[in-house]
């Protein structure tokens, strides 16, 4: 093998903070977000939870390299009411950042 199958690699995730409800209200009390990712697009059950609403990108590390991550995310506001899945990405060691498309709050 050359190498490259074993160890450990990392994700970088960025994303644009809300800014409305989805009434097309402003969205002025964002908490934070949830960080949603797994090898299998039907089963991200890791999460990560990112109390700061300031947030605009986040690393993830010690990924097991030779598998395909994907990744989501959802806002929450300060009420603890989370939004709709984002639409999902997916990383294979060597990309580059990922840009979430950004969700709104219900």
């Amino acid at each position: 093998g050359n190498g490259n199958s074993t160890g450990f690699g990392v994700a970088t995730l960025s994303w644009m903070p809300p800014q409305f409800n989805t009434d097309n209200t402003s969205l002025d009390d964002l908490a934070g977000y949830n960080i949603y990712y797994g090898t299998d697009v039907n089963d991200m059950t890791t999460v990560i939870k990112l109390e700061n609403p300031g947030l605009t990108s986040y690393v993830i590390e010690n990924l097991p390299v030779g598998n395909r991550y994907y990744f989501a995310m959802t806002a929450y506001n300060g009420a603890n009411i989370e939004s709709q899945l984002s639409v999902v990405v997916s990383k294979e060691f060597g990309l580059s950042v990922l840009k979430i498309e950004m969700f709104r709050i219900e």
